[in-house]
């Protein structure tokens, strides 16, 4: 009865499996589908994590129509690298309407303040630090490297 059993499940199913993909095949795709997820979730993470150069306001003033002049405290981690921010001036509706970079000499406290003249092409309303970094870029290298 068992043999009869068994031909008449191979006459239905077949003997052996039609598929394309297997079990494993699909497992192994989601595993290295959440593997490269999490490796740029990791580098991400790296990335925005603590910056070594960071700016705030503190104070500025419209000199003119085409200027403007704020005050911006850097802080350094290492205030034995040089480092360079950058300060936008905004008008009243927050467009940018200048934009200035400046180095920071290696050397000095970890705390500097500093006074940064922004020429605009248009009045400006207020000023903003944009970003720092210590990474400076070669159009700010005083070497050229």
């Amino acid at each position: 009865m068992k043999a009869a059993r068994n031909s008449t499940q191979e006459e239905r199913y077949g003997t052996t499996r039609n598929q394309k993909f297997s079990g494993k095949i699909v497992v192994v795709i989601l595993a290295l589908i959440l593997a490269g997820t999490l490796s740029y979730a990791v580098t991400q993470f790296m990335r925005t994590s603590d910056a070594d150069v960071t700016a705030q306001e503190s104070g500025g003033k419209i000199v003119s129509d085409n200027r403007m002049t704020m005050s911006i405290d850097v802080t350094r981690k290492d205030p034995a690298k040089a480092a360079y921010c950058i300060v936008t001036a905004l008008d009243y509706d927050k467009n940018e309407v200048g934009r200035r970079e400046f180095v920071i000499p290696a050397g000095g406290e970890e705390v500097t303040r500093f006074s940064v003249d922004i020429p605009t092409r248009e009045r400006g309303y207020a000023a903003t630090a944009y970003g720092c970094s210590s990474t400076l870029p070669p159009h700010l290298n005083a070497d050229g490297s």
